[in-house]
């Protein structure tokens, strides 16, 4: 499986941020973190990240005669070729297209009853800055993570595209 193929799934993708924030994690964990998510669809997708070699066993504990595993992400190889990278935001864009237009394909859309919001500027910064800038906008969502979904809560998929301003 592709690099693409990989992270353009939307579970995986939530399992990769929630090891990424938090440094490492167990299945528990994510079925704790992703309570929408049925636990043997965890147990798949962290298999599927595993045999990729994107995440990695860093720990072993025994826990009632079963081996409870804590995953963490793998150290890259290298940054990825030029073509992985482009062909990662790439399908991830076309995917991005894809599920804004099912939501208006579907029955009844709603986008003010949604919160479905779009929008772009252009930053000037220092690389300092936007570091600083990410570093907070990684704290923020973060915070967001940290909340216990309820009975009201809805999935809802954030989007964070940074990308140097080409002139036209």
């Amino acid at each position: 499986m592709n690099i693409a193929e990989l992270v353009m799934n939307s579970v995986r993708q939530r399992i990769l941020q929630y090891i990424l924030l938090n440094k490492s994690a167990t299945v528990n964990d994510l079925s704790a973190a992703l309570s929408d998510v049925p636990k043997p669809s965890i147990y798949r997708h962290v298999r599927i990240l595993f045999e990729n070699g994107v995440i990695v066993v860093s720990n072993e504990k025994k826990i009632r005669g079963t081996i409870e595993k804590t995953y963490s992400l793998a150290e890259p190889n290298s940054a990825g070729s030029e073509e992985d990278v482009s062909s990662v935001i790439q399908n991830y864009l076309l995917k991005l297209m894809m599920t804004f237009s099912a939501y208006f394909k579907s029955e009844n859309p709603q986008p003010e009853k949604d919160m479905l919001c779009v929008g772009g500027v252009t930053l000037m910064l220092t690389d300092e800055q936007m570091m600083n800038f990410l570093q907070d906008y990684s704290k923020l969502i973060s915070k967001a993570m940290e909340i216990k979904p309820n009975e009201n809560s809805k999935p809802r998929s954030m989007t964070l595209i940074s990308a140097p301003k080409i002139d036209e």
